[in-house]
């Protein structure tokens, strides 16, 4: 069915020749459609699934050209749930609030509804401020505090030509938790296409919390921050945690020739707890002691590898076994997204397996983590790998005498942006700057698969980068600075009391 921005039927979306519909575990929820006759950007389109469940989908753009005179248009629709980031929050504080509170907050005045709403990793309530962004962030950034999955659901009027709620569920794990279904992967598999990330696998892993709180000898905080707290003390004095059994396969050689853990460290600077903070650590160990891989193909390639794909759903538990790895890799992997065609065949609906896939909110919450870390660890920097004010004057001025006299080598590629290169492109070229659609980003060096590594990016909300070369920060006014040559720092406010500046 199809129905105006409004929501008006306009009837059933006739000579529909091909309707791509793709479902992920991180959020991705789009159809592609293809039809002779028009849509317009806005309007909506609603059906029935194999599943017996209402879908709706907001058309976004379209493509229409003429064939033997007649209108054929293309499509781009997402789930009707980003109708939600035109909606906007200005400030909304959640006070010692759980999900389910902070979610109903979120949805006030729209035509969203709360669902059923899970307990999620945060088992107790939190402070949570939706402060300047639209619904949908407040409704992301509400499943990422408390480690849950946003799940949409529509029920039609009991008229059946209009939807008549939208829902929003935040689930701890979308789909069946039962692992019945069985994946086995060998190497005689040739129509499976198989992924494995390049991160590397961890078998030790150090957690660490806030940051203490500096105080003078008076006991007043001084407002700088020291060690981070661990969970030592409630873990037999030791700071981290391990999986001996994964030490077997995935250890690293020590300078004794024997297996030594493969060691990395997590951040949670919010975490005041030390028994929470042990339980984090935890959980984040298990997502790393095994290869990261994913397995795609079709269901018929699935079906030979020992998959059933009846009543498959994005987010089901499945159980992987991989034959090719020396020791047989068993996992209890998920459904992380499924690509079908509606107007197609089962045959050719495209199933992706695999161990470990974040979310959309997870995604976040790992570069919130990133961002927290590399604050937490502003006490260690230093300036410019020790490099004086004349020394970086001259590192400037250096760098851009080495750009006038070279130039560049721009590249335009369509639907990925301008890439600059110091070569060209078929001489190894050993620096880049991507500038995309509101972004740029660059990098210096590529990963083991042969793709850059951008390290340093910006976009509207700011710039990101993993090291900063500078001499002076400041604000305009000059109030608040920290000069990286000198060491001075200063952090200062102003306030009128009285008619007077304080």
């Amino acid at each position: 069915m199809i129905f105006d921005r409004w929501g008006n039927p306009l009837g059933d979306l006739p000579y529909v020749i091909k309707a791509i519909r793709t479902r992920a575990t991180d959020g991705t929820d789009t159809l592609d459609i293809t039809t002779i006759g028009e849509i317009n950007k806005d309007e909506r389109i609603a059906f029935k699934d194999s599943m017996g469940r209402w879908a709706e989908y907001l058309c976004q753009s379209t493509q229409t050209a003429r064939a033997a005179g007649m209108p054929v248009t293309v499509a781009y629709c997402t789930g009707s749930i980003a109708e939600l980031s035109r909606t906007y929050i200005e400030d909304k504080r959640n006070r010692n609030a759980n999900a389910k509170a902070c979610l109903a907050k979120a949805l006030e005045g729209t035509r969203w509804a709360v669902g059923t709403v899970e307990t999620g990793t945060l088992t107790g309530t939190a402070d949570l401020a939706f402060y300047h962004c639209t619904v949908l962030e407040a409704v992301q950034k509400t499943a990422d505090t408390y480690g849950l999955e946003v799940q949409t659901e529509v029920q039609p009027d009991p008229t059946g030509n209009r939807i008549g709620r939208r829902i929003i569920h935040l689930l701890e794990h979308r789909g069946s938790t039962s692992t019945t279904k069985r994946f086995e992967y060998g190497k005689d598999l040739t129509q499976i296409k198989r992924d494995i990330d390049s991160g590397d696998v961890i078998t030790r892993l150090y957690g660490w919390g806030k940051g203490v709180e500096q105080t003078n000898e008076e006991g007043e905080p001084t407002g700088g921050y020291g060690r981070k707290i661990s969970f030592a003390d409630v873990n037999n004095g030791k700071p981290y945690v391990q999986d001996d059994q994964a030490l077997a396969n995935w250890g690293i050689v020590g300078a004794d020739g024997t297996k030594h853990h493969s060691e990395a460290s997590v951040d949670f600077p919010d975490c005041e707890d030390p028994k929470e903070l042990l339980n984090l650590t935890k959980a984040a160990l298990k997502t790393r002691t095994t290869p990261v891989v994913s397995y795609t193909a079709d269901v018929t390639a699935l079906g030979q590898a020992g998959y059933d794909p009846e009543g498959t759903d994005v987010g089901d538990s499945v159980q992987i076994i991989d034959t090719s790895f020396a020791t047989p890799l068993r996992l209890e992997g998920r459904i992380l997204q499924i690509e079908e065609d509606l107007a197609g065949s089962l045959a050719e609906t495209k199933i992706t397996l695999g161990n470990i896939r974040q979310s959309y909110t997870q995604r976040m919450a790992a570069q919130q983590q990133a961002l927290d870390k590399l604050v937490s660890n502003s006490g260690a920097w230093n300036s410019a790998a020790g490099g004086t004010g004349p020394y970086m004057k001259d590192l400037i001025d250096r760098i851009n005498q080495i750009m006038n006299a070279t130039g560049g080598y721009t590249y335009l590629k369509p639907g990925q942006g301008i890439y600059v290169y110091d070569k060209p492109e078929d001489q190894n070229p050993t620096q880049c700057i991507h500038i995309g659609g509101g972004y740029w980003r660059i990098a210096d060096h590529k990963k083991p698969n042969g793709d850059w590594d951008f390290r340093a990016l910006a976009n509207g909300k700011g710039v990101f980068a993993d090291t900063v070369f500078t001499g002076r920060l400041s604000d305009a006014a000059g109030l608040n600075f920290w000069d990286m040559d000198t060491g001075d720092f200063s952090l200062s406010a102003r306030s009128t009391i009285g008619g007077k500046t304080v």
